[in-house]
């Protein structure tokens, strides 16, 4: 059982990991033409679902491994992890509802520009969040 959850535990943190790219895509999508700006926020919301997907896996194997398989887990640790996730789940849903509102708007690129700035701090946020996210993971004797 154990290679199972660590499997899809490494699994969905690389998945997960590949979000690390979402503030050079949302630069990117500034310079979209109009006829392929839909097109292209509709694959950073495709993404944005496969990042909660994952972040979902993330959540309950690496909750399984520390309830089956740890005496004694580190508090500190899963306090730390479980805030850092909901932070991350946070983000991705506030760039969620931005894209959303930008494609169901009648002029899209009007509305890009006019979000354009809290776009990108909310991708800029994300990625810190993870980078924090992959330090605490791998190297947990740091909140010690």
């Amino acid at each position: 059982m154990y290679p199972l959850l660590l499997l899809v535990h490494v699994i969905s943190a690389v998945l997960l990991g590949s979000y690390l790219t979402l503030p050079w895509q949302i630069k990117k999508t500034l310079n979209v033409p109009r006829d392929s700006l839909v097109l292209r926020i509709n694959f950073i919301q495709s993404y944005t679902r496969a990042g909660h997907y994952s972040l979902i896996l993330l959540l309950v194997s690496g909750g399984l491994m520390i309830v089956i398989y740890s005496a004694f887990p580190s508090i500190i640790l899963v306090v730390v992890s479980g805030i850092t996730l909901l932070l991350i789940s946070a983000f991705m849903g506030m760039i969620k509802k931005r894209l959303r509102q930008i494609k169901d708007s009648e002029k899209p690129e009007d509305l890009l520009q006019k979000n354009f700035k809290i776009l990108s701090m909310f991708s800029w946020a994300l990625f810190f969040c993870i980078l924090f996210a992959l330090v605490i993971m791998t190297n947990p004797s740091i909140l010690l």
